[in-house]
């Protein structure tokens, strides 16, 4: 992510204030450049995992619970993370697939 892309702490902290600790760890998530963005999927580096998430769906355990809301402030984090940083042009694109990356690992 280019500096100029950076989240501004106004929109951190209406962030966090919104959605609480999720928007923490979707700001941390932004920040660090863990949101990815793929040829095939969007992809949201997690702390144990690397987590898909295509058309409102996310491949964490806790979207699976969360899958019947349609606002945003009750999806996981992961699905935050890719909304804010397709909002605010910060997300990190890589012009590959994501099953290329995926073997490699």
């Amino acid at each position: 992510m280019k500096s100029s892309d950076a989240l501004t702490t106004t929109q951190t902290e209406g962030i966090v204030e919104k959605f609480g600790p999720r928007g923490k760890k979707a700001i941390q998530a932004i920040t660090e450049c863990r949101v990815k963005q793929y040829r095939d999927f969007t992809v949201v580096v997690g702390h144990e995992d690397e987590y898909i998430v295509e058309d409102e769906i996310c491949t964490c355990k806790g979207a699976e619970y969360n899958m019947k809301y349609k606002d945003i402030s009750k999806k996981c984090w992961h699905l935050l993370a890719v909304h804010i940083a397709e909002k605010t042009g910060t997300i990190e694109y890589h012009d590959m697939w994501y099953s290329e990356v995926r073997d490699l690992l």
